[in-house]
């Protein structure tokens, strides 16, 4: 997020909230990309750096990698499989609930959006200039698990599709497991749909 929009948030002045940033900065828990948006100097973005993130506290951390390296070790990879599938199914069906029928791509987002966010995912959304979506999530609150089993990120990218409809196609740019400080996705519109 940009400063001006962490301290509406936090309700402090947009100058204290970029000095505490630039602590944050120089303690290498965050970092930002400059971001333009028109005349005049470009805006910081923040984003919590990898550091920053260990820093939140994660008390199912051991409990899920083990558990996912059991499933593997136990049922074998079509034992996980079928697990993360079944958690794919499940969370598609929860974030769907909160979907109107008939929703504009842009709706959907939005609920997948706000959903995301409350699951920790700290997530957001924007159109581009070329008319194409991002969505983006500049936090994962899996991604010890993910770190043991990347299927999930497989399973969630599947989802997204699944969620904002056959009319666009999902893709993955940034991924947060090969070194971004982010997930980010962009949504076109797909060139092989049938209405």
């Amino acid at each position: 997020m940009s400063a001006s929009t962490l301290a509406a948030h936090l309700d402090i002045s947009t100058v204290a909230v970029r000095q505490h940033l630039n602590r944050l900065h120089t303690d290498r828990l965050t970092d930002y990309r400059e971001s333009w948006s028109g005349v005049g100097r470009p805006a910081r973005i923040w984003a919590l750096t990898s550091r920053g993130n260990g820093e939140f506290p994660d008390n199912h951390l051991d409990l899920s990698e083990a558990l996912l390296r059991g499933v593997r070790k136990v049922f074998g990879a079509s034992g996980l499989r079928k697990l993360v599938t079944a958690y794919r199914r499940e969370t598609t069906e929860r974030y769907r609930s909160f979907i109107e029928a008939g929703s504009s791509t842009e709706d959907r987002l939005a609920v997948l959006v706000d959903q995301r966010t409350a699951d920790g995912f700290m997530a957001e959304w924007h159109r581009e200039e070329d008319d194409s979506l991002l969505f983006i999530e500049n936090h994962c609150s899996i991604a010890a698990a993910a770190r043991t089993c990347n299927e999930l990120c497989t399973a969630e990218l599947f989802m997204f599709q699944n969620i904002l409809g056959r009319k666009v196609k999902v893709e993955r740019f940034e991924h947060l497991l090969s070194g971004s400080d982010r997930c980010c996705y962009r949504i076109t519109p797909a060139t092989d749909h049938r209405a």
